[in-house]
């Protein structure tokens, strides 16, 4: 010890006489002479084994405490993460996803910053699926979605929306920026090889404006530029501002009388009968509402003089078949017994556009899905103009259809409310003229109804049997009631679809040689319901893609 210095604090540990080892605090200061020469030190000692001893059990304890605050930490991310992703494509899961949304959205609107919205479908996935198997259908989920995230940015928000359809939200991205990360990600995406398998995939961009009123009106407008895409060709992006001829030139060029009959694609009659047996047996309710909504839109088109026979017969079939939809809806919310959540409603929304792809799917008539689809837009502009909310022309046959399933809707019993008389469903139809229907059909459907006191009997009176079915039997009737039953429902309906397929030119898979189909027997039905269980399990497998998602 250097002459002056003061050691201090210093553990000494020793081994006693007892075997126990001990510690003791030493301190030493050196005695100086009064010219600073050193004479000696001073050492004291002092036991501190029971302090030490403490000491290290805390920072033992402490070091627990860490490892399992750190265990804890890592179990909540884990199960933060089941409870937020998709556990296939480690995107957000709807709810988490409308969760994330609704921040983002509510920040664009009170900053009045851009907003945009991309949806992604992969091209022909059924096809993957029947032909390689389900393995290599989720591997190709994977590589997709490990696309997407890897092209997304960190502010951007990214979910697993479907089956085999993603969602991706771009914070302060205004349509042309979204529009490049679409075309990245495409590309992107079609440069992606799964087990020497190339995949593509078609997307739909949209931005917000002024008249988009939430979320799901923004997913909305995304998911219809994708049925765009789709229809052009697939492997391509379109943008909410590109004119979808596909979905607008049929049914004006109709009305105008630019085709005539015999150039316009048939509709395939067992096809509709069998759509109509899935309707009978998964939900009694829809199948009585698709009846009285189509019977209103025969009979206002065709007393008011709007639609010539052809057109009238789509429209009647199209009606027939435009909850189709719903079909796919898990349980849980269609037959729900009181009102829908936000998200309840948005996937209802959903599978609407599901029931358009279906109809074309399994018909093969582009027309028909057309309407089907058409019919959920919101009318915009003059009376009689027929444009959507992005101006693209809605066809007269979509307005009339729209106009007649609200107004069916507003004066049927539901499990939440009762029934609207129907000068309270004229007075609603009109407040939301010029906003969400055709102001002229709006008023050619009520005076048609009020000029036709036998039809508003005949609609009235159907609540009352509708009510009924619904309180004996909201479950799976295929599973539940006999097959008898479910045949009585489709004779019922038989001569409804063949005055509308007839109207609309009807073709028969059976070999007939004229255009109506004679009415089936017992057994025909029988194997026509046991066609349409199988679209049943389709729509089944649709529902559990969503539920997991």
């Amino acid at each position: 010890m250097d002459d002056g210095e003061t050691r201090t604090g210093v553990l000494l540990e020793l081994d006693m006489h007892d075997d126990v080892s001990r510690v003791f605090m030493v301190n030493i200061t050196p005695i100086l002479n009064s010219d600073e020469t050193r004479r000696g030190a001073l050492a004291t000692f002092e036991d501190v084994t029971l302090i030490e001893k403490k000491r290290t059990e805390l920072s033992s304890t402490l070091e627990t405490l860490r490892e399992h605050s750190e265990k804890i930490q890592r179990q909540n991310e884990h199960l933060e993460r089941l409870a937020t992703r998709d556990p296939l494509t480690n995107c957000r899961n709807r709810r988490s996803f409308f969760e994330g949304f609704e921040a983002i959205w509510k920040n664009a609107q009170r900053h009045r910053l851009p907003l945009s919205c991309i949806m992604v479908d992969v091209d022909d996935f059924k096809t993957f699926n029947d032909n390689y198997g389900h393995t290599t259908g989720d591997k190709i989920l994977n590589a997709v979605s490990g696309v997407i995230l890897e092209q997304a940015r960190e502010i951007d928000l990214v979910a697993r929306y479907g089956g085999d359809e993603f969602c991706m939200v771009m914070p302060t991205a205004d349509l042309d920026e979204a529009t490049r990360a679409a075309e990245h990600l495409r590309a992107a995406i079609e440069a992606t090889l799964v087990e020497g398998l190339c995949v593509t995939a078609s997307l739909g961009v949209a931005s917000l404006d002024g008249s988009c009123a939430d979320p799901a009106e923004l997913i909305d407008w995304a998911d219809q530029s994708l049925y765009t895409a789709k229809r052009n060709g697939r492997n391509r992006i379109a943008r909410m501002d590109d004119t979808d001829a596909s979905l607008t030139d049929n049914s004006i060029a109709a009305q105008a009388g630019h085709e005539t009959d015999s150039e316009r694609a048939t509709v395939p009659v067992a096809d509709v009968i069998a759509l109509m047996g899935m309707i009978a047996g998964r939900h009694t309710p829809t199948f009585d509402h698709s009846q009285r909504v189509a019977k209103l839109c025969s009979r206002v088109a065709r007393e008011r003089d709007l639609l010539q026979e052809h057109d009238r017969g789509i429209v009647e079939t199209a009606a027939l078949l435009h909850d189709i939809g719903k079909m796919a809806v898990p349980d849980a919310i269609l037959l729900k017994p009181g009102p829908l959540t936000d998200e309840e409603r948005g996937t209802m929304r959903n599978f609407h556009r599901l029931g358009a792809r279906l109809v074309l799917q399994l018909t093969g008539h582009t027309e028909l899905a057309d309407l089907v689809e058409q019919s959920r837009l919101c009318f915009r502009g003059a009376p009689g103009q027929g444009r959507d909310r992005r101006g693209h022309a809605i066809p007269l046959g979509a307005r009339i259809l729209a106009v007649a399933d609200a107004y069916d809707s507003m004066t049927s019993i539901q499990p939440w409310r009762d029934a609207r008389m129907p000068e309270e469903a004229f007075a609603e139809l009109r407040n939301a003229a010029g906003i969400r229907f055709d102001p002229e059909v709006v008023e050619s459907f009520i005076t048609t109804l009020q000029n036709d006191p036998q039809l508003m009997q005949m609609q009235l009176s159907g609540r009352s049997d509708e009510q009924q079915s619904a309180d004996d039997d909201v479950r799976f009737r295929s599973e539940q009631q006999s097959d008898v039953t479910n045949v009585d429902s489709l004779r019922e309906v038989l001569p409804q679809i063949e005055s509308a397929t007839t109207g609309a030119g009807a073709s028969s898979s059976a070999g007939d040689t004229g255009n109506r189909r004679p009415m089936l027997s017992d057994e025909e039905l029988l194997g026509i319901l046991h066609s349409s269980r199988g679209l049943l399990e389709v729509c089944r497998s649709t529902q559990r893609h969503h539920m997991s998602a």
